[in-house]
């Protein structure tokens, strides 16, 4: 019964982490639909293809995949910039196949096919190479993700406190759930 009860005590800890890398998550793609949106006033302006090519990214104890990898040079007021981000929300990982290398790769000629990129007026350092993209519909496939997966961390907290209630008597718990649940009389 004590490793039961050591166990449940090391779980509650998973559904808060759970929660707080949803809400990262959020935080971060929202910040990218912002930007999205704000992108569609950004000035177009003529681009230099330095490289284009498909980049094989290894994720520590993740599964690898292949990305579209565009550098590009533009000139704003006199100055020379160089950029390398597709757009914002751009669907950019491709499973680790021939496959998904075939797509990355098309997706990297279609937009090195470009001959202009949109820089931000007040910003010419920051730039994409696409705006026109639907960027809506992948943040809220992201966002949608994302719910679920908070769903099954608040589901999963439960399931550990429900637990965690059948393990411990009254008195075996600690200070704050014994104030909690202490029966009034």
């Amino acid at each position: 019964m004590k490793f039961r009860g050591q166990l449940l005590t090391c779980l509650k800890f998973v559904g808060p982490a759970c929660l707080a890398l949803c809400l990262f998550r959020f935080v971060h793609d929202y910040g990218e639909y912002s930007s999205a949106v704000a992108a569609q006033i950004w000035r177009p302006v003529p681009i230099r293809i330095k490289s284009c090519d498909v980049g094989h990214k290894h994720v520590y104890r993740g599964s690898d995949y292949y990305r579209p990898e565009i550098r590009y040079d533009y000139e704003v007021n006199g100055k020379n910039h160089e950029g390398d981000r597709l757009g914002f929300l751009f669907p950019e990982a491709f499973d680790h196949s021939s496959a998904g290398r075939l797509a990355a790769m098309h997706i990297a000629l279609g937009l090195a096919s470009r001959s202009q990129a949109y820089y931000n007026p007040n910003d010419p350092t920051q730039s994409v190479l696409s705006i026109g993209h639907d960027y809506a519909k992948e943040f809220k496939q992201r966002t949608s993700d994302q719910i679920k997966a908070g769903i099954l961390a608040v589901i999963f907290l439960v399931g550990v406190f429900v637990g965690w209630d059948d393990y411990c008597s009254i008195d075996d718990r600690p200070a704050y759930a014994r104030a909690i649940t202490k029966p009034t009389r």
